[in-house]
């Protein structure tokens, strides 16, 4: 399946699925305190006056309808001028003749006669007062066809427990965004599948990466969330809840600059705030800026834009990240604090993995031409580093041989290492893949010695790695331009999405390419 994506300026920068029933049958909307309310206002004022659209003259406006809405003798003189400003030439004015029936002269003035005609005329001004008082006493909505409406579009929001949820990074015309899309699977009596965008959650930059995680910030592992962790440009990483609807701000923040929100765009308080207020607060933003004028971070933050992310699923409550700071970081979940910095690279840290079988080991790739296996227990201090020749695009744990990995190099070559050897090891193989840099690398979880490579050279490319010699089994150019993400499906294993630099999605089966249905078979039928 395609998502139909029209062109345009949009790029798909990183692609991962949500695990099946993680998600909740219906999200809802963030529920916001009075305090976030009113901040948001001051927020959208501020920002529309610096736009200078006139908001002033119309609060005047709002303003002077209000006090003649307190004056009666106003209110009807206005509607009488109104009623001859729209007096026909030829003939009787309707208009005014429904307003002498009203008799608004006498509008406060108590009368039963007037009301009723009032009322006959505009209704009494109560809500399903108009003839009924609901729906069901109204003979011409028998079948309640709204409540039906209502109620069928809330259906179909819903995440069904078949649903499939795929997490997509886009960037559209210069606006960021995580993009949660629901694959329905194809029925049982032949209907095709549909893959559609549930909802989405704005970002503050360019998205480059992210990752699932079920842990729950502040919550000492009493539950299991539906979250994900996404990385930019900025040094913070966000924790976004995925179960809420049009949220304004993630649960949780690593790291980033020591800036709140508020100040950082000065709308914390109204324009009439005294001159000392304001010389205060800029004093305190001073503050928060070192001798060089460059930004204060957070204790434990990166200093750059974060490239990579994992998370632990053995150890739920930890996360990893790598940086253009050259840094790869161990962070709490509970208590949103760096534990741990690993300083073993002198290039940008493009690519973190944490190990299938053991929740202490760390994989990383950077672009000084290394990847280091690394154990976290002792500080960053025990690792084994490999000289790759290339600057790294991405690692990855064979999930089926999981003491061996492999990485993804700028020049389309992917080496394949086994971490028993240590350091020295030379790689069990070496694969010119592409002609390009290979942006991503996965393997199918439903089949061993099957790996996926994809490209900026525009296609997927499917391994067959049994005994250490890999060989091609086929080659898929799906028209996405090039292909900057593409990873297979655990629920379903046999499920692949890919996406790149047209912006567009496309999920589809392996088994439908022939020469992967005969690879599959007889490889199932011996597992």
């Amino acid at each position: 399946l395609e998502d139909g994506s029209a062109g345009g300026a949009a790029m798909i920068s990183a692609l991962g699925w949500v695990p099946r029933g993680a998600p909740k049958a219906r999200p809802r909307p963030e529920d916001l305190t009075i305090e976030e309310a009113e901040g948001m206002v001051r927020v959208r004022d501020q920002w529309e006056r610096q736009r200078g659209d006139g908001r002033t003259n119309g609060s005047e406006d709002e303003s002077m309808d209000e006090d003649e809405a307190e004056d009666p003798a106003k209110a009807v003189a206005k509607a009488k001028q109104f009623a001859k400003m729209i007096q026909t030439e030829g003939g009787k004015d309707d208009v005014m003749d429904a307003m002498a029936e009203l008799n608004m002269d006498a509008y406060d003035e108590d009368g039963d006669e007037e009301r009723i005609s009032a009322a006959r005329i505009f209704g009494s001004g109560r809500p399903g007062d108009m003839a009924f008082q609901s729906n069901e006493e109204d003979p011409y909505m028998k079948h309640n066809t709204w409540e039906n409406d209502r109620d069928s579009d809330e259906e179909d929001f819903d995440v069904k427990d078949t649903d499939l949820m795929l997490l997509a990074a886009r960037n559209e015309d210069d606006v960021s965004h995580l993009e949660a899309w629901i694959f329905e699977e194809e029925g049982e009596d032949g209907d095709h599948g549909n893959l559609y965008v549930h909802h989405d959650i704005m970002l503050p930059s360019f998205p480059l990466a992210f990752c699932w995680m079920d842990w729950v910030p502040r919550s000492n592992g009493t539950q299991k969330g539906n979250l994900v962790a996404v990385s930019t440009f900025e040094p913070a990483i966000e924790l976004w809840n995925l179960d809420m609807i049009d949220a304004v701000e993630p649960v949780g923040v690593l790291g980033g600059i020591d800036i709140p929100l508020e100040e950082a765009f000065d709308v914390s308080k109204p324009d009439d705030v005294d001159k000392k207020a304001k010389k205060k607060a800029s004093r305190k933003k001073k503050k928060q800026v070192d001798s060089q004028g460059q930004p204060s971070f957070r204790a434990g933050s990166h200093e750059d834009a974060v490239m990579s992310l994992s998370w632990n699923n053995l150890c739920r409550n930890i996360l990893a990240s790598g940086s253009a700071d050259n840094t790869a970081k161990v962070w709490d979940l509970e208590t949103l604090a760096c534990i741990g910095t690993g300083k073993h690279h002198t290039g940008k840290v493009q690519s973190v993995a944490w190990s299938p079988t053991d929740g202490n080991c760390l994989l990383t790739g950077s672009y000084d031409e290394t990847a280091a296996v690394i154990d976290t227990r002792e500080s960053f201090r025990s690792k084994n580093v490999w000289n790759l020749g290339a600057d790294v695009e991405q690692c990855a744990w064979d999930i089926h041989n999981p003491q061996c990995f492999v990485v993804s190099m700028e020049d389309g070559a992917v080496n394949y290492y086994d971490t028993r050897q240590g350091k020295k090891g030379k790689p069990l193989w070496k694969l010119a893949a592409h002609s390009k840099p290979v942006c991503s690398v996965s393997f199918c979880w439903g089949c061993t010695n099957l790996m996926a490579t994809s490209s900026i050279d525009k296609t997927v490319k499917f391994w067959d790695i049994s005994d250490y010699k890999p060989e091609l089994v086929s080659t898929i150019q799906p028209k996405q331009g090039a292909l900057f993400a593409a990873t297979f499906c655990k629920d379903q294993p046999f499920l692949f999405a890919a996406g790149g630099e047209k912006g567009s999605m496309k999920v589809w089966d392996i088994r439908i390419d022939t020469s992967l249905e005969k690879l599959v078979t007889a490889r199932t039928a011996k597992q």
